[in-house]
């Protein structure tokens, strides 16, 4: 399976699991900022599963607890920072023009795929730069 296959479909994953998360923390939190707080949860989840996948089976890099291997996760969570913002303000902008029940979820999913792609070439760029050699 190649590369670009095994990254969208750990996307995939990653998103449905954010997703996923959301939805449940809707269902559960009825509070003023009960989207925010969804978003938020939804993310941390995201980004734990898609680091994990990414580390091992993209840039073949063993997770370490480590110097190393902690200011990675650092670097890959400040590049999801700035994914982030784009997913969120993706999600947040469909929920705000569309009026259907589903616009969360497909603004959810257009700011997932756009963030992931851009997250993508950040990470190669800037996170997994020895990519092939175990550390």
């Amino acid at each position: 399976m190649s590369k670009a296959l095994r990254y969208a479909l750990f996307a995939l994953a990653a998103s449905g699991a954010n997703l996923a998360v959301q939805e449940l923390c809707v269902a559960l939190y009825h509070g003023a900022l009960q989207r925010y707080a969804a978003l938020a949860a939804g993310t941390i989840i995201g980004l734990l599963i898609k680091y994990g996948l990414d580390s091992v089976f993209i840039f073949k890099v063993r997770m370490t607890v480590t110097p190393r291997g902690i200011g990675r996760f650092v670097l890959y969570g400040l590049t999801g920072a700035v994914t982030t913002a784009l997913f969120w303000a993706v999600e947040l902008v469909f929920i705000r023009v569309f009026a259907f029940a589903g616009a969360a979820i497909l603004g959810g999913a257009v700011g997932l795929a756009a963030g992931y792609t851009a997250k993508y070439f950040l990470d190669s760029w800037l996170v997994f730069r020895t990519v092939g050699r175990r550390s």
